[in-house]
C-alpha cells in the first residue's frame, strides 16, 4: 500500500526539527556527565513523547477545530492558521540570521539556552524529565514547524491507526536530532564516546549556520502554502 502524499509532506516537514539543535546539546552534555546517562533518556523520551501527545491530540481532536476537510476545499481558517505560523517562522529566522555564526552554548551564550546549559551537570532525573516534557510546549518555533505536519495528518485518509502511527513516525523523525544520540549510546556503549564528542563539537560550531538554512525554507513553503489556499478559495 503506497504512503499517502499528505503523510509524505509531514515528514519532509517533521525533518525541520533538526534545526532545533540545541536540544540535541542538551541531551549529548546529559550524557556526558558523570552521573551517567540516565537524566539524557529522560529528557529525551520526554521530549519525543510530548510531541507525541500534541500530534495525536491536533490530529484526533484539532481536525475539527481546524475545519480540516478535503472534500469541502481549502479552509479559511487552515489557510490563516498556515500564513500566521510562517509569518512567525520568518520572524525567527530573521532573529537567526542576526545571531553570531558559533553562539550556541560558548562561553558568552548568556541567553535562556546558555544558562541551561550551566546548570546541566546538576541536574535531576526527575526534573530532566519534567523539562523533556514541557519543552514542546514552551518552544514557540518548534510548535510553528511542528503543526503544519499535524495539520497534514489530521486531512489524509488514513485509519485511526494509521495515523497514530503517522504522529509517531513524525515525531520521532521531528526529535531526531536527540534522538540518534541515544540510539548510538544504546548500540554502541563502549564506542560512543568520540563520535558523541565530535557530534557536540559540530552542533556547537554548526547549530545556527543549519538554522538559518532549515527555517527560511519552511516559512517561504508556509507563507506558500498558505497564501494558495487564499487563492482558491477567493479567487
Amino acid at each position: 500500500m503506497p504512503i499517502p502524499a499528505a503523510v509524505l509532506q509531514a515528514w519532509a516537514i517533521a525533518v525541520g526539527g533538526m534545526s532545533s539543535l540545541a536540544t540535541a546539546l542538551i541531551v549529548l552534555i546529559l550524557l556526558n556527565r558523570k552521573r551517567g546517562p540516565g537524566a539524557a533518556f529522560a529528557f529525551g523520551l520526554a521530549y519525543f513523547g510530548g510531541y507525541v501527545v500534541i500530534g495525536l491530540t491536533g490530529v484526533f481532536v484539532g481536525a475539527s477545530v481546524l475545519e480540516l476537510d478535503l472534500s469541502t476545499g481549502p479552509s479559511p481558517t487552515t489557510a490563516g492558521v498556515t500564513l500566521a505560523l510562517g509569518l512567525l517562522l520568518s520572524a525567527a529566522s530573521v532573529r537567526v540570521w542576526r545571531r553570531p555564526p558559533a553562539s550556541l552554548g560558548g562561553e558568552d551564550d548568556d541567553s535562556f539556552l546558555g544558562q541551561v546549559f550551566a546548570t546541566l551537570d546538576e541536574l535531576p532525573l526527575a526534573r530532566a524529565l519534567g523539562f523533556g516534557a514541557a519543552l514542546p510546549l514552551l518552544n514557540v518555533k518548534n510548535l510553528a514547524i511542528y503543526l503544519p505536519a499535524v495539520a497534514l495528518l489530521a486531512s489524509a485518509e488514513l485509519t485511526p491507526t494509521g495515523r497514530a502511527l503517522a504522529v509517531v513516525s513524525s515525531a520521532a523523525i521531528f526529535s531526531g536530532g536527540l534522538l540518534i544520540p541515544l540510539l548510538i549510546r544504546v548500540l554502541f556503549p563502549r564506542r560512543c564516546a568520540d563520535w558523541l564528542a565530535a557530534m557536540r563539537r559540530w552542533i556547537e560550531a554548526h547549530a545556527t549556520r543549519v538554522a538559518q538554512v532549515i527555517l527560511p525554507c519552511i516559512a517561504v513553503a508556509l507563507l506558500a502554502r498558505g497564501g494558495w489556499s487564499f487563492w482558491q478559495l477567493y479567487a
